[in-house]
């Protein structure tokens, strides 16, 4: 018995340790982002400085006005500007960030565009409420889509999706279809299995790309 409830007060403590850890985490890869020159947005887009329930997104300041767009697309379980957590802690900024990536565009001359995926929940007044707009992986893709990208000025744009992030990409990819054809000339899906994709339709889209 006593064993048992020590156990339990162990676990509780390393959970409380770990979602302290990963949040100051967070917040430091946010900072990182900040200098790297890229603003914080909100999602959707019509949000106000008092809407709790909403999500963000990352931009470089030529992200709607240059000719030439990289949207980055976090995967499953990770936040904004990172590919996963625990690669940053086992591995390093360089292979757990986005921060490489978002050197290498600016390099080249790109606007920059980190989605935010798995931002989908607020807790107000001790409740969890859906981010209206963000309320899943897909809704959040297709309404930074409307949002911002459907009217940026950018005519050529590439992708980058990690895991689940692909899957987002490819389903929303049909729905916009033509729009999204026209304009999108380069998908790179990392660790993203398309077998939960598999219709025939959203792989002959990908072939498109």
């Amino acid at each position: 018995m006593f064993n048992t409830e020590k156990e339990n007060i162990i676990n509780d403590l390393a959970k409380e340790l770990r979602y302290e850890v990963y949040n100051a985490l967070d917040e430091y890869v946010y900072k990182l982002l900040e200098k790297e020159g890229l603003k914080k947005l909100p999602v959707p887009k019509k949000s106000s400085d008092l809407t709790l329930e909403k999500s963000f997104i990352y931009a470089s300041t030529d992200s709607f006005t240059n000719d030439k767009l990289i949207i980055i697309v976090n995967g499953c379980g990770a936040v904004v500007g990172q590919w996963s957590r625990q690669t940053i802690i086992n591995y390093g900024l360089d292979y757990g960030t986005q921060i490489s990536y978002v050197d290498k565009a600016k390099k080249l001359g790109y606007g920059i565009l980190l989605l935010n995926i798995n931002d989908n929940l607020r807790i107000i007044d001790g409740k969890l409420e859906l981010i209206q707009g963000s309320i899943d992986g897909y809704q959040h893709f297709k309404t930074v889509w409307k949002n911002y990208i459907q009217d940026c000025q950018a005519k050529n744009i590439a992708i980058i999706a990690h895991n689940f992030g692909g899957d987002c990409v490819i389903r929303n990819g049909m729905i916009l279809e033509e729009h999204f054809k026209k304009r999108v000339f380069a998908v790179a899906l990392i660790d993203s299995p398309l077998n939960v994709c598999c219709e025939s339709s959203i792989l002959k889209t990908v072939s498109m790309l």
